[in-house]
Order: C-alpha cells, then sequence, then structure tokens
C-alpha cells in the first residue's frame, strides 16, 4: 500500500446554522486542527462567522484561508502548517 503525502483533512457543513451554533463549533474545529494536526475545511454561509473565524485562528496559531466556493458560501480552512 503506498502512502499518500497529501495533508488528511475533515471536512464541516455549517450552511444554515445561526451564528451561535457556528462559532461554538469552530471553537470545536480549531482544537481539532491544533491537536491532530490535519487541516480542516468549514463551509459557511454567515459573512460574520469569516470575520471572526480568521481572528480565532491566528490566536491559536494556525493557519486560515477563505476562498468562496459557491455563490454565498465560503469555505474556511484551518491548519497547523
Amino acid at each position: 500500500m503506498s502512502q499518500n503525502k497529501e495533508p488528511q483533512h475533515k471536512y464541516f457543513n455549517l450552511k444554515s446554522q445561526d451564528l451561535k451554533t457556528q462559532l461554538q463549533n469552530l471553537e470545536n474545529y480549531i482544537s481539532i486542527a491544533s491537536k491532530e494536526k490535519i487541516e480542516i475545511w468549514i463551509d459557511s454561509d454567515q459573512e460574520t462567522f469569516l470575520a471572526i473565524a480568521p481572528l480565532k485562528a491566528v490566536t491559536a496559531k494556525l493557519k486560515c484561508s477563505i476562498l468562496e466556493v459557491e455563490k454565498g458560501i465560503w469555505r474556511i480552512k484551518l491548519s497547523s502548517y
């Protein structure tokens, strides 16, 4: 069996959840990214979430990127590498 060198990731869909729930989930996902050393992908439709997520990620010493995957839906990627 060959070793795959691509980074592993976990995907979470937060679309249609209220902002409070999305932020609570973000704390859990930041913890997962930090402990498991894997990339976390989060899809969200909350613009306020997009403003807060990078600040929380940087505070946790994680890299964060944001990509619009479709109109009104953004993917936040958190990683420790």
